[in-house]
């Protein structure tokens, strides 16, 4: 696995040099130098780097075993299991790259995921820092505040929760805060009931019955459920757990003879409002103005000091490796 690993880290390393993140000490020589074959692009305008996490940054053996002292000695830091069971390691280097990304080199770093959001704020102390963290394959953002600056916020989801990183140097405590302009666009499709038990409040840290709070799927308003309650009379089963502006069709899920279905249903169009795409192995479905594309380019415009004319192509850097991260890396071009 240790070989298997430095592999997966190298690849990342690789990938941020190709992107040309790394080596800046000398800019005017990295502004007019190629950083692949046939890809141009001035080192200084690259602004952000949006990446993927399951699969990009956060690996999944085949076989896990419990975390060792060898494993603490190169790196390996085992994060904690999803709603699933699913269980994913990331390298310390991994951290290191993405922390150097944003001090040393003054990139924002986006995080931008298909998990479901309770899957997020688990996993978020062993991630590394970025300026943005995304669930639902784009469908919330959350923007990391420091703990003097809460005051300050008007619109903070939670004021009692704090998060701290526990690897790498930057582990100064901080909240959330979720961008509600963006919540408000999803709700359009999705209504507001779907985010009732299942935000960052003070509720979540204090009361254990905080999922009593969740409204069941059947009292649910908006096209998104209503096409999750129609698939479910088809006979589909839907995974709504944790999620408020998505939901999935896990194929492992399905009972043998729904197979011919599951392929129906990975080439049907959605109906109006809403968009699909495939994560592991799986079917999102969530509102139209959501998915990583459109969440990366209301991103770009407004986290960007050029927020008015930077643009993905030009000032964008992505990392991924699904199917549901085509669009954004397309848009992005590096």
């Amino acid at each position: 696995m240790t070989q298997w690993l430095r592999a997966a880290a190298l690849v990342f390393i690789v990938t941020l040099k190709g992107s040309g993140c790394v080596e800046l000490s000398d800019r005017k020589q990295s502004s007019t130098k190629k950083a692949n074959p046939g890809v141009s692009f001035a080192m200084d305008e690259i602004d952000i780097v949006f990446s993927d996490v399951d699969g990009t940054l956060v690996h999944y053996p085949k076989q896990l075993y419990p975390e060792t002292e060898e494993d603490k000695k190169i790196g390996i830091i085992h994060l904690p299991p999803s709603a699933t069971g699913m269980q994913g390691i990331i390298s310390s280097e991994t951290l290191r790259l993405c922390q150097e990304l944003r001090c040393r080199k003054g990139k924002k770093l986006i995080l931008i995921s298909g998990m479901r959001t309770t899957t997020l704020w688990k996993r978020i102390p062993y991630l590394p820092r970025a300026d943005a963290y995304c669930s639902e394959g784009g469908g919330r953002i959350f923007y990391p505040i420091k703990v003097e600056q809460a005051g300050a916020s008007n619109n903070l989801t939670d004021k009692g929760l704090t998060f701290s990183l526990l690897f790498g140097s930057d582990k100064e405590p901080f909240f959330l805060e979720e961008d509600l302009e963006w919540r408000t666009r999803m709700e359009q499709t999705t209504g507001s009931e779907s985010f009732v038990g299942n935000e960052l409040s003070q509720q979540r840290n204090i009361d254990e019955n905080y999922e009593k709070l969740i409204i069941p799927l059947e009292q649910r308003k908006g096209v998104l459920w209503d096409h999750c309650r129609d698939l479910i009379r088809d006979g589909f089963v839907v995974d709504t757990e944790g999620y408020s502006a998505c939901f999935r069709v896990n194929r492992k899920h399905q009972s043998s003879n729904k197979n011919e279905k599951f392929e129906k249903l990975l080439a049907n169009i959605p109906p109006k409002g809403l968009a699909t795409s495939v994560n592991l192995g799986c079917v999102d479905f969530y509102p139209d103005q959501s998915g990583k594309l459109n969440c990366c380019e209301y991103l770009i415009k407004k986290l960007c000091q050029n927020g008015s004319i930077s643009t993905l192509d030009r000032n964008a850097v992505c990392l991924c490796d699904d199917d549901n991260d085509l669009e954004m890396a397309l848009a992005c071009k590096h």
